[in-house]
């Protein structure tokens, strides 16, 4: 394993507008993140944009947070 910074770019992204994932209220977005240090190597994620704002390309940098009060922490990208 290897430290990264946790930024990288919007490689895809769809918006779900279903209620699938508890602490998500819909519509949100999940994407295919490429992280800066590996090109080509992708992590999916949520992202806390507004689904009309979020672009292929975009710059992103991860925040872990708590899911819930599920006791899982996951990575949920944000605009950098």
């Amino acid at each position: 394993f290897e430290e990264v910074s946790g930024e990288g770019t919007i490689y895809s992204y769809i918006v779900a507008r279903q209620a699938l994932v508890p602490g998500r209220k819909p519509p949100f977005v999940i994407a295919l993140v490429d992280i800066a240090e590996e090109p080509g190597v992708r992590l999916s994620a949520f992202v806390d944009v507004e689904p009309d704002e979020v672009r292929i390309g975009q710059r992103v940098k991860v925040q872990i947070v708590d899911l819930a009060d599920s006791g899982f922490r996951i990575p949920i990208f944000v605009p950098a």
